[in-house]
């Protein structure tokens, strides 16, 4: 086993550290492991407020990126002792990092991730490769999505296939039978629906099987405003995150309404919202066979949304041998090994990129004295 990599990933959810050991020696790859670690519960409060506020003092901001360098070193001990193997055994950790803000267009394209690299590596003694979007974006690009490059390694030969993440956010990899890939973020998929739900059911994480969604009723006015959203018209490449998509923009929306909705009447329309404009777009491509991912493969009231709308059946990348929960932390293992060969991450027709980027930062712990 000479092509070992750790992949990391926390997504907007903040539900939980995804951490994948992958064996890159041969084809099909072998996941070695995978588990969700837990965030420390002041560290999962501190990340939130950060995110959803977009403001803090700067002694905040390096206090909250050690700890959750901590946290990620954390999980990958207990990775690699559930599996018993030596951390010397591992050429590196892609570790993708917690957004905290995400500006694609402007002036200045930039991501901004904390979760410190030097940290990370020096805890667990593994090179870290981290910060895999500003290449990208220096060469004119979104730097998003990240994951294209490794789907379309995942699939191997291109037959007019789509694999669609429902994260927090949604995003497409169009893999065509002729022609380049094609990626971007459709827009929300979970993380409105999880804000909304959490606002009403503090002591939860999200609607379990889409239950609250499905006793509610789709309020038409509400879903139309919604679907108008600049956002959606918008060409690829295009990419986005929670400081568009949080529970401001939608109570933007809900002021423009004749009368007030009852809160499982808006959860249901949030569901059919994420459906629609993620189907719209199986519609226009017409890929022969469509693998979702994500956390929203969980919720079935969202699923049986995506087969009613895409007249599709619905299937996950369990059938190409990956576990739907973990194909996130399997990418950035993925990309790691990219930029260890001195290879690409992302691809130009998906991010808009003058070239193909090579990302990711590689920090190198400090040798044994």
């Amino acid at each position: 086993m000479t092509n070992l990599y750790i992949g990391i990933m926390s997504g907007t959810s903040l539900d939980g550290i995804d951490v994948s050991l992958v064996d890159f020696d041969s084809k099909p790859y072998q996941v070695l492991k995978s588990i969700s670690h837990p965030f420390p519960k002041s560290l999962k409060q501190g990340l939130s407020e950060l995110i959803k506020q977009q403001h803090c003092s700067l002694a905040s901001l390096g206090n909250l990126d050690v700890a959750l360098a901590k946290a990620y070193a954390q999980a990958v001990t207990a990775l690699l002792e559930e599996i018993d193997i030596n951390s010397a055994y591992i050429r590196a950790i892609g570790c993708h990092g917690q957004t905290i803000f995400h500006q694609p267009d402007g002036e200045h394209r930039f991501s901004m991730q904390i979760g410190s690299g030097a940290y990370l590596s020096e805890l667990t003694s593994i090179p870290v490769i981290t910060d895999f979007r500003n290449n990208d974006m220096a060469l004119d690009g979104q730097g998003a999505p990240l994951v294209c490059a490794f789907h379309r390694d995942l699939v191997g030969r291109a037959d007019n296939q789509m694999i669609i993440n429902l994260g927090g956010i949604g995003n497409i990899t169009w893999l065509p039978e002729n022609g380049e890939p094609l990626g971007f973020d459709t827009g929300p998929a979970n993380t409105l629906l999880d804000a909304w739900f959490q606002k009403y059911h503090p002591k939860q994480h999200y609607d379990e099987d889409g239950q609250w969604a499905s006793s509610g009723s789709v309020n038409q006015q509400l879903l139309q405003a919604l679907l108008n959203d600049p956002y959606f018209k918008l060409a690829a490449p295009k990419s986005t995150g929670r400081e568009y998509f949080n529970l401001s923009w939608l109570d933007s929306y809900l002021a423009t309404l004749d009368k007030v909705i009852e809160p499982n009447q808006i959860q249901a329309t949030l569901a059919t919202l994420t459906a629609l404009s993620i189907s719209q777009y199986i519609k226009d491509l017409g890929p022969k066979q469509v693998y979702y991912c994500g956390g929203g493969v969980r919720n079935k009231h969202l699923m049986m949304q995506l087969h009613n709308s895409s007249d599709m059946e619905i299937s996950t990348v369990s059938e190409l041998g990956i576990d739907p929960d973990y194909i996130e932390a399997i990418a950035f293992a993925w990309l790691a090994k990219q930029r260890v060969a001195l290879r690409p991450g992302t691809i130009s027709s998906v991010t808009g990129s003058q070239s193909d980027a090579m990302t990711g930062a590689i920090y190198q712990p400090s040798p044994p004295y």
